[in-house]
């Protein structure tokens, strides 16, 4: 997924990752979610770009 997305947004492997990373962190820091809210999202979001 890292490597997809790096491709698309013209960024290596590393700073995809940071970057994915830093909006991990902002959200977390935000408050507006709460780790069963974000593991539902996660999970949602994992289910509807699964390949089939």
């Amino acid at each position: 997924m890292l490597r997809e997305e790096a491709a698309l947004r013209d960024r290596t492997i590393r700073s995809q990752a940071l970057h994915c990373l830093a909006i991990g962190k902002a959200i977390e820091a935000s408050g507006i979610y709460t780790h069963a809210g974000l593991t539902a999202l996660l999970n949602r979001l994992d289910a509807e770009t699964r390949p089939e």
